[in-house]
């Protein structure tokens, strides 16, 4: 006969076995949702900075400089003389003969978290345009960067190194990734 006393010590330590068992399952189950729902705001955070893009895109196609010019980041808007500055410089740029036809703007393929509140991300972009009747592509980036958590977003044409533009954004990341020396491609109709 098994003595009552190894019985109830074998069955405290399947006890405990089991509860060690539960409590892991219980812990991954649970780590496994935190990542996930990580994973669903960075991504949410992400498809917000699309839409912006997009949206601020669409305001420099359709000639609403007033609009667009909400979407530069102040710095860049500082350098560039102010707003009134700036939407002389957009409304001369283009030039007389030059038409644009499209903005399209990718998604942005990841994010970096600067600090607390502070989000950076690359999108490229690819617009077509027609120059004294010369069709023209030209593919950059754009550096989307938030200071409220990916709320609101602000932009950079990244036309220059990171380190240049640092200069004038000293807070952004030296791993975004941006599309070096974009150079305008003639396209053939």
């Amino acid at each position: 006969m098994i003595d009552q006393r190894v019985f109830f010590a074998h069955t405290l330590r399947l006890i405990n076995h089991v509860m060690k068992f539960l409590i892991s399952i219980c812990i991954i189950t649970i780590a496994s949702v935190s990542f996930g729902q990580l994973d669903v705001v960075k991504q949410t955070v992400l498809k917000k900075a699309h839409f912006e893009a997009q949206k601020m895109g669409q305001k420099f196609v359709d000639g609403d400089y007033d609009s667009f010019m909400k979407f530069i980041h102040p710095a860049i808007m500082k350098k560039s003389g102010g707003p009134e500055a700036m939407k002389k410089m957009l409304q001369t740029g283009l030039g007389e003969g030059t038409q644009i036809l499209s903005n399209t703007i990718e998604s942005p393929k990841y994010l970096i978290n600067k600090d607390d509140s502070t989000l950076q991300c690359t999108l490229d972009q690819t617009m077509y345009l027609i120059a004294n009747d010369v069709h023209l592509k030209n593919t950059s980036s754009l550096i989307g960067i938030s200071y409220d958590k990916g709320i609101n977003w602000y932009f950079i044409n990244a036309n220059q190194e990171i380190a240049a533009l640092q200069q004038m954004v000293p807070e952004l990341n030296s791993k975004l990734k941006i599309i070096k020396n974009p150079v305008p491609e003639i396209v053939t109709k």
